[in-house]
């Protein structure tokens, strides 16, 4: 598969074939790996097409593995007539993508009904539930937030399964959410499914703060928050996607409870993120100060080498007890900024 990457990159360094862009500066892709399947996106003219046919062959050819076209299936977008489409599925040896078609139990694409798109999840937690089925919700709630009726048809499962009934009536001995705690409560540590949802996807909107290096995150960054960070973003972006929405909600809690632990400061904006120890919001000047707009990252309030604060600046510029939390924060000397889950009792 590695051979097919590079032959794909290179094909597109010489504009012999041409991938797609999430937005305007966004970086092209024109393609996705995982294990032996692999997913191209690229405009469907003949030279891409025709260049795209030769990557193929010759990957096949070198490997020795061959591509089922049959089990293949193409996503056409744009306003083209059914007869262009046609032409271009042929060209390729493949099938029109359907919305019901999935890859590893996730709906492909998804429809205005976001119903009907998850209804697989249901199906499955209900004819597969012993076993397999936490592995199954582990991936598949990781990916998207799902509709609150969905998760509600999903809790039912689970509560007729353990009570042992066929419909939701019957005797229930005990509350249900009094199941979900832990063993170490003396309960059966029984899914919260809605919070494990709410959990895998603030997991991952955590890694889009953190893991600004990686591709996804360049691309997401490039459609949703080109001139701001993630954690700074102000206003939602129209139009956007289901796993962006997702994404947005995972974002609120990561704003709620994150908090900057500060090394160099010049990750860490001042007046917009949380970095003084033992203050749940981002700090605020005195009003004597005449021009706090001048400092900009918390290392403009350090001396390096060593690292110290400038004291005599953090007590004009803060109220005294926030300025006697900043002197009495430590400094380390080597290392960069790094983002924190903060600690809280409950």
């Amino acid at each position: 598969m590695e051979y097919l990457a590079r032959s794909l990159i290179v094909a597109e360094s010489l504009n012999l074939l041409k991938g797609i862009k999430v937005a305007k500066n966004s970086i092209f892709i024109n393609h996705l790996l995982f294990a032996d399947d692999c997913m191209l996106f690229f405009n469907a003219d003949k030279t891409s097409i025709a260049q795209v046919k030769t990557c193929l062959k010759q990957f096949s050819e070198l490997s020795g593995q061959l591509i089922n076209f049959s089990k293949s299936s193409a996503f056409i977008k744009g306003d083209l007539l059914y007869e262009d489409k046609l032409s271009i599925q042929n060209e390729l040896g493949v099938k029109e993508l359907c919305t019901s078609d999935k890859y590893l139990g996730l709906p492909i694409l998804l429809g205005k009904s976001k119903n009907n798109s998850f209804r697989s999840i249901q199906d499955s937690y209900e004819h597969r539930f012993q076993g397999c089925v936490q592995r199954l919700l582990i991936r598949q709630q990781g990916q998207h937030w799902l509709p609150r009726n969905i998760i509600s048809k999903l809790d039912s499962i689970q509560r007729k399964f353990w009570w042992g009934h066929k419909s939701n009536k019957g005797l229930n001995l005990i509350a249900w959410s009094s199941l979900c705690h832990s063993k170490a409560d003396g309960s059966l540590a029984f899914r919260n499914l809605e919070r494990f949802n709410l959990a895998l996807i603030t997991k991952h909107a955590w890694r889009l703060c953190k893991e600004m290096d990686k591709a996804w995150v360049k691309i997401m960054k490039d459609r949703y928050s080109p001139y701001s960070d993630f954690l700074h973003l102000q206003d939602s972006p129209t139009n956007s996607s289901w796993i962006w929405k997702g994404l947005e909600i995972g974002l609120y809690y990561v704003r709620k409870f994150y908090r900057w632990d500060v090394r160099c400061g010049t990750r860490i904006l001042v007046w917009y993120d949380k970095w003084v120890e033992g203050l749940e919001h981002p700090p605020t000047p005195n009003a004597s100060f005449k021009e706090p707009a001048i400092i900009v990252y918390v290392s403009d309030l350090m001396l390096q080498n060593p690292r110290r604060w400038i004291a005599q600046l953090v007590m004009d510029l803060f109220p005294p007890e926030i300025a006697c939390s900043i002197l009495n924060m430590h400094l380390v000397q080597v290392g960069n900024d790094k983002m924190i889950w903060e600690p809280r009792r409950n």
